[in-house]
């Protein structure tokens, strides 16, 4: 599935420097977007339960109930707060990084394999963090990044790309490693 997530950190990046209506109005419509995307990743993952579809259905829910609260404190006309939460399946405080006894929960993972038949396990949490457990057994943890396409996560000089069922890691703009998701 070739979907745009539209995280609220993305929309008040691009219109830091708008109008309050200008950041009403592409707010309203980069909402009303990510709508028709749940919509979509809802009919993929009904078709299709994999860890990944769940993961980005949950991550989507999770961006539109944190943009509608967002556009509710700045005082945008036609999103509220609580409809965002409910659409995303959450309530407010669900939608926090953490658990009522203060860990991170696990939203998805996945097992990418490459050509050679080494392979990188992605463990992805509601603090917007991936652990990735590399072919020689050593562990990265990266922050996620705003990403054009796909899901970007950075640490330093090194990056993870997943993108279409693909994963990527990079050191320095160097990959070392890029494998298909198996599970």
């Amino acid at each position: 599935m070739n979907i745009k997530l539209i995280t609220a950190a993305t929309v008040v990046l691009a219109l830091s420097a708008c109008s309050q209506e200008k950041v009403c109005e592409m707010g309203k419509k980069a909402y009303d977007q990510n709508a028709a995307n749940i919509a979509k990743v809802e009919a993929d993952v009904a078709a299709n339960p994999t860890d990944q579809n769940k993961s980005l259905l949950a991550k989507v829910k999770e961006q539109q109930a944190k943009l509608g609260e967002q556009l509710k404190a700045a005082n945008c006309p036609g999103v509220d707060a609580a409809p965002a939460a409910a659409a995303a399946g959450t309530t407010a405080a669900a939608t926090e990084p953490t658990l009522a006894d203060g860990t991170v929960a696990e939203t998805g993972r996945g097992t990418f394999k490459a050509a050679d038949g080494k392979e990188v396990t992605a463990v992805y949490t509601s603090d917007e963090m991936v652990t990735l457990t590399l072919p020689d057994g050593s562990t990265k943890k990266l922050k996620q990044a705003v990403s054009g396409s796909g899901i970007r996560f950075v640490d330093g000089d090194q990056e993870w790309i997943e993108h279409q069922g693909e994963g990527m890691y990079s050191v320095g703009g160097e990959k070392v490693f890029d494998g298909k998701n198996t599970k």
